[in-house]
This record gives structure tokens, C-alpha cells and sequence, in this order.
């Protein structure tokens, strides 16, 4: 793949308020500039726009115009800095500062060790977790996680002859910052309360959500090694206590729920004993055991290193470059969370790992938006889901930070990442039938009244090879009953500037 050469440029859609600004494709036009720039005119209001010689005015109650800019190389722009809510584009900026600061090859590890104590019995065995989001059972769809840990642990185990686990199991987190599952600012509670807002830690297990139902006879845990004592109460979440860990949960309401759960650990290490036993090895009377602080410090500091056959060794997760395509096609908020938090462990020693992600997010987006430094300042970004209704982008600020990502050696997966027009991920029923189908790639964002779309437009050359990815941004901030008129606006530009770029 070939990164940008030439720019060829739409600089953000910003649709706002007024009823019918987007309008059916037969009202959008588009047309080439003398200087290879395009304009995009987002008409809220009427009224006109000056770009050098050319004046072009629009009506939101007649038709969305998008344009030529004939009179130099910066292209006119309505709404190019009004603040917008990006909901899920924000991934787009979460996965690719994790391509650029941990790699494309960056893995979470989990690494398990323990005493070996006769013919296949293991004693002490000792894990310890940084995070791996892949700690699955099944999931169906677009981006399905392949691996699962707990059969990589079973396999590994064998291979070196454990038949039988007794004593302890005892889980640490390589970092216990990751272990606070505290929602970012600005996230309602409808959606922190749902597995939609479940937050990623150090030990991981299905997503970090379970199902309980709840009926005349009481509740209960669909997965019998989560063991949260339940209470009756008037709604439905967690009790935590003096120490801030989760001591019950509350149901009070009848029905089934997802339930996203703040404290996996203990459920990780029953499923996982479960887990083993199924698979042929035994774990009567292994006691489960948690340490923090210093006690957790003195364990991993005595840990053995790896070794080919020995009492140790490392899972490895699939590489980022393949857990950016699991969190950008289906649009995974806890995937993308995982990456967040990772960046900041890796950022600085702050006790908040939201604190050291959020100042990760701002010198990467500083460092990419260093040729229009005013741009940076009109991205704030709190949580790397997009789930925060406190996030704000400017198109300007976001079609600059696609451009610059157009210009890093790991941009080709960025590019694989994303979901393609009406083929998979969040844009398989989007553009179906169009000519973006099956060739514009781009990040897709639903909040309440917000409709977002942030990608590339590519470009061929004559041997039928991409030769130039073209960014557009098209963010809106409606009432949910224009959304479809938003989402043919979206079609609308995207088949269009693909023609258009590939006109000659």
C-alpha cells in the first residue's frame, strides 16, 4: 500500500440542527477542483462561502452542495470548527496511537508458573495478568477473537505433564491501575450500566459481562464460577464496599440482564479452575488467593523466568495489528478501553490510568497535528471508546489527523482494520448496493443525535492497485429521527468522491 502522495481532500460534512439538512443524492453535487481539492459544505443554514475567485452558496432547505475551491490550495468549509461529539471515530485516534506507541506487533502476555510437586502435580501455581482482552468463550460476528487463554494454559500445561493442580492459584495484576473499573467522565448511565460500557482490567474474562436472570424464584448467574451474592433491591448493578471491591450485586427488577462486572479477577479464577477440570486436570480444594501491594510485588519478583519445558511460561495474545481489526470493524468498546488504559500503563505512573491515557491521546494527537497546531487543541478526547459525551472534534481538527495517519508505516492496518462499505463490520448494511461497496473503508459513530463518519476514499492506479487513500469526515449532530437522512448523506458523498478521485 501506498500512503498519500497527492492531496485530494474532503474536509469534514458538519451538519447541525435544522430538519432536512441532508438531502437525497439527486440534490448532492460534486465537482473537481482546478487544484485537485474538494470542498465539503456542510449547510446547517443558508448562506455563502468564499474560497479564493470561487463563491458558492447553498441552501439546507434546497440542496447540499460540495464543490470546487478554484482559488487555491485551502479548501472553504462550513462548520469546519464546530465542536462535535465523535462517539466511536474516537477509535480510529485509540487505534492507531496504539499502533504507533506499542507497535503493530505489541502482544498482552499472561504469564503462568508454579512448583512443581511430584508426578504431574503443580503447587503454587501463580498467574499474572496485564490486560489481554482475548480471554473469551465465544462470540459470533464480525471480529471474533480467535484465541482463548484458557486453552492455550491447558496445552501448555500438558505438554509439560501437569495432570493435577493443588494449593493455591494466586492471580496478580502486572499493573493494578488497571484494575479500577471507574467509567470515564461524561458517560450516561445507561450505557456504563450495560455491557456496552464494560470496562477492561488486568484479568479479562467474556468481555467482562454475564448474565443474570431474575424471576419469582430469585437470581441467579448464568455462569456458575461467578458467585456475587445477590440482594434484592429496586434495581440492577453492583454493591461495593468500604474497600471499594464488589460484595454483592443488587436485583430487584424481573428479566434477563448483561451485566458488565467491575470485578473479574475471582471470576477468571474459578472459570479457569472449571476450565481445567473439564480438560483432564484436576483441582480438588485449590484455594483462590488475590494479592495486592506489596505482598503481589514480593511474589512477582520471585517468579521464575521461561522456559521451553520448565514450570513456567507466556501466553501471548495476537498481535495489536490483529486486535485494532477486533476493535474497529464491530465497533468494541471494551477492546478499544483495553488499548486506552494499555497506553496509558505505558505513558506515566499516575495512580489513574484514564489520567496517563488521556495524556497519551494529547501528545500523540499534538505530534500528528504538528503542521496545524491549532487543530490539537480543538480534539478532546476523555475515554478511547468514544462513549463519553464529553468527547469534542472539530472536522477540520479530524480529516488533519486522518491525513497524518496516511503518512505512518503502520497505516496499512489502520486501513485492514476498518469496516468495509456494505460488506462487514458496523458498514455491513451501509452503502449495500452502491460503488462505495466493498471499497470505501471507514469508522462509523452512533450517540444519541450524533451520526459520525470518519475514512478513506481510495484511489486506483492502472494496474488496479490503490495509489492514494483520500480522507473524509462527516459528522453530524441531528435529532435521532434524521439519522437516515444522515446515513444517505453519507452514502451520498462516499460513492460520489469515489468517482470523483477516480475520475482519470
Amino acid at each position: 500500500m501506498k500512503q498519500v502522495s497527492k492531496v485530494l481532500t474532503v474536509l469534514g460534512v458538519a451538519l447541525a440542527g435544522a430538519a432536512g439538512c441532508a438531502r437525497q443524492s439527486n440534490d448532492l453535487v460534486i465537482q473537481p477542483g482546478a487544484d485537485g481539492t474538494l470542498i465539503a459544505l456542510g449547510a446547517a443554514v443558508d448562506g455563502q462561502i468564499t474560497s479564493g475567485s470561487s463563491t458558492f452558496s447553498f441552501s439546507h432547505s434546497k440542496k447540499l452542495s460540495i464543490g470546487a475551491a478554484t482559488g487555491g490550495p485551502a479548501p472553504a468549509v462550513e462548520n469546519e470548527s464546530k465542536s462535535f461529539k465523535p462517539a466511536s471515530i474516537t477509535k480510529l485516534v485509540t487505534t492507531s496511537l496504539g499502533l504507533k506507541t506499542l507497535g503493530p506487533d505489541f502482544v498482552f502476555t499472561t504469564h503462568v508458573s508454579w512448583v512443581p510437586a511430584g508426578e504431574g502435580a503443580a503447587q503454587k501455581m501463580v498467574i499474572v495478568a496485564d490486560g489481554d482482552p482475548q480471554v473469551v468463550r465465544a462470540r459470533s460476528g464480525d471480529g471474533v477473537a480467535q484465541q482463548e487463554v484458557f486453552n492455550s494454559i491447558v496445552q501448555q500445561l500438558r505438554a509439560r505433564g501437569v495432570t493435577h493442580i493443588e494449593g493455591t492459584l494466586t492471580l496478580i495484576s502486572a499493573d493494578e491501575r488497571h484494575d479500577i473499573a471507574i467509567p470515564a467522565s461524561g458517560m450516561e448511565d445507561s450505557d456504563s450500566a450495560t455491557c456496552f460500557g464494560a470496562i477492561s482490567q488486568s484479568f479479562n474474562f467474556s468481555w467482562n459481562c454475564a448474565q443474570l436472570s431474575i424471576d419469582s424464584h430469585g437470581a441467579r448467574w448464568a455462569d456458575s464460577a461467578l458467585q456475587f451474592p445477590i440482594e434484592g433491591g429496586s434495581g440492577v448493578g453492583p454493591r461495593f464496599g468500604n474497600d471499594g471491591r464488589v460484595v454483592s450485586f443488587i436485583a430487584g427488577r424481573k428479566g434477563d440482564y448483561s451485566v458488565p462486572i467491575p470485578e473479574v479477577k475471582p471470576w477468571y479464577g474459578r472459570a479457569l479452575l472449571q476450565h481445567l477440570a473439564k480438560n483432564g486436570i484436576t483441582t480438588d480444594n485449590v484455594t483462590l488467593e488475590m494479592p495486592t501491594g506489596s505482598s503481589a510485588s514480593v511474589i512477582k519478583s520471585a517468579l521464575p523466568a521461561p522456559t521451553a519445558n520448565g514450570p513456567s511460561f507466556v501466553i501471548e495474545s495476537e498481535p495489536l495489528s490483529s486486535l485494532v481489526r477486533y476493535t474497529n470493524k464491530p465497533s468494541d468498546n471494551y477492546f478499544a478501553d483495553a488499548i486506552f488504559k494499555t497506553l496509558g500503563a505505558h505513558h506515566g505512573t499516575h495512580s489513574d490510568l484514564r489520567t496517563e491515557g488521556q495524556a497519551a491521546i494529547r501528545e500523540g494527537i499534538a505530534n500528528w497535528l504538528s503542521r496545524e497546531p491549532s487543530f490539537a487543541s480543538e480534539v478532546h478526547l476523555v475515554d478511547g471508546a468514544g462513549l463519553s459525551h464529553d468527547n469534542r472534534v472539530t472536522a477540520r481538527s479530524y480529516l488533519a489527523l486522518l491525513t497524518a495517519f496516511t503518512r505512518e508505516p503502520w497505516f496499512p492496518a489502520l486501513w485492514e482494520s476498518l469496516p468495509i462499505a456494505g460488506t462487514d463490520g458496523t458498514l455491513k448494511v451501509k452503502m449495500v448496493g452502491s460503488t462505495a461497496q466493498g471499497r470505501v473503508r471507514a469508522k462509523t459513530g452512533t450517540l444519541n443525535g450524533s451520526y459520525q463518519l470518519a475514512g478513506y476514499v481510495p484511489k486506483y492506479g492502472a494496474n488496479g492497485q490503490i495509489e492514494e487513500y483520500v480522507p473524509f469526515v462527516i459528522l453530524s449532530a441531528v435529532s435521532p429521527s434524521q439519522r437516515f437522512d444522515v446515513f444517505e448523506l453519507q452514502t451520498d458523498v462516499a460513492t460520489k468522491l469515489l468517482k470523483l478521485v477516480n475520475a482519470n
